[in-house]
């Protein structure tokens, strides 16, 4: 028992010791880029690590359910001013993929479903549990996303600021303790039965999808006023980073540095 358990707990160190460090020197998204960071240097120093099972697919759960909880009534009734934004995403999208798919697949030699899905934007989270669903390489994928989002958070928050003059102080979420306990139940309930019905009837990304189509309509019915709180979605964070961390077991120098550089490009 000991044995089976010991690459887990080795990960989960990894994971923890990342995440505090990344919390100590506030660099950004702690709780995601801290366990992936130094389980990255832990499976190139040769550490054995293992993802959590169940208990990542679970926190993936707090995702779809913060992103359901976020189509409100107020939202819908926002889209007719928004309309020429969201009239832009999908030439957007369909640019990406023009120039995206081609360029992992044949000048970085991926394969269809990791070209696709390190082509694609959106949340970074998403995106590598979407494309390890439909099989794609975990550790290209999550390394080309990852250094997508870090240009990213490096570059947008300075141009938001020094540009825009815009505030970027809004707290992750509300505090457990602020949000109603009926709440928080009815989020519990949406989590577990989308991801498990959603798993019944082969739903791709159950996990996510199931979760945000049952809180959206918790919302859209007035039902859900709140968004997961804090504690959940740092807990989701952390796990999903330490289950992508676990993919890198085995990863090179030699790969590390060229898949990051393919994603630099792009």
């Amino acid at each position: 028992m000991t044995l089976r358990c010991q690459p887990r707990l080795t990960t989960l160190f990894w994971a923890g010791l990342g995440a505090a460090i990344f919390w100590s020197l506030s660099l950004p998204l702690p709780f995601l880029f801290g366990p992936m960071a130094f389980c990255l240097a832990a499976a190139l120093g040769g550490a054995k690590m293992q993802g959590m099972g169940e208990i990542g697919a679970a926190a993936r759960t707090i995702l779809g359910v913060a992103i359901g909880a976020s189509i409100t009534p107020e939202a819908i009734h926002e889209l007719p001013r928004t309309g020429l934004s969201l009239a832009f995403v999908p030439f957007f999208i369909a640019t990406i993929a023009l120039v995206g798919v081609p360029f992992f697949r044949y000048v970085g030699k991926l394969d269809p479903m990791t070209a696709w899905y390190a082509a694609m934007p959106g949340g970074m989270q998403d995106m590598v549990v979407f494309g390890i669903e439909a099989g794609a390489n975990p550790r290209a994928l999550s390394l080309i996303q990852a250094t997508r989002v870090l240009i990213i958070v490096t570059v947008v928050p300075l141009v938001l600021t020094q540009v825009y003059g815009a505030s970027l102080s809004n707290p992750v979420g509300e505090p457990a303790s602020s949000i109603p306990l009926h709440e928080l139940a009815l989020m519990v309930a949406a989590a577990v039965i989308g991801w498990k019905g959603g798993e019944r009837i082969g739903l791709f990304g159950a996990s996510i999808i199931g979760p945000l189509l049952l809180t959206a309509a918790l919302s859209l019915s007035g039902l859900l006023h709140h968004r997961p709180p804090a504690e959940a979605i740092l807990t989701a964070q952390f796990f999903i980073g330490m289950g992508i961390g676990a993919y890198y077991v085995g990863v090179t120098m030699k790969e590390l540095v060229r898949v990051v550089l393919l994603g630099v490009v792009f």
